[in-house]
């Protein structure tokens, strides 16, 4: 398991990235430890690979180096991640690009479906820059309880 700290620092580095990406509508409060009043995303590793059997799961473990679960709470999700990669940028990125509802795609980037990069690809800055735009146009609420 890496140093806490810097876990933390890399966490918050990917969370600051997305907001300035987003110009200003990715949002993240980033708290150490389990406790974060039961909204959010809790992220731990894990110690076998039984926890990431989900057939609604888009993405192999071994591509993303994570998956989700559900937790107590309504609005939290247990992301469990790979002990190796949990400090890394590009893992950080995944997770929370996933709990913001983006998913894998065919193309370069970080939500690659197969082979996911370390850092965002240009496809992927345009278009946290036009979810931004949109976003300050129309504000989006999640979740979206407007049926």
């Amino acid at each position: 398991m890496p140093d806490p700290d810097q876990f933390f620092a890399t966490w918050q580095a990917a969370a600051r990235r997305l907001n300035d990406a987003t110009t200003g509508w990715f949002v993240v409060t980033l708290v150490p430890g389990p406790d974060i009043n039961g909204e959010g995303v809790i992220v731990s590793p894990f110690t076998t690979l039984a926890d990431c059997n989900h057939g609604w799961y888009p993405w192999r473990y071994e591509a993303a180096g994570f998956c989700m679960q559900s937790g107590e709470e309504y609005f939290v999700a247990v992301s469990r991640t790979d002990p190796a990669r949990i400090a890394t940028e590009g893992m950080a990125l995944r997770v929370l690009l996933y709990s913001y509802g983006l998913r894998p795609h065919p193309l370069p980037g970080v939500l690659n479906a197969t082979r996911p990069d370390g850092s965002l690809s240009d496809f992927e800055l345009r278009t946290l820059h036009m979810i931004g735009l949109r976003a300050r146009a129309a504000p989006l609420w999640w979740p979206d309880t407007e049926f």
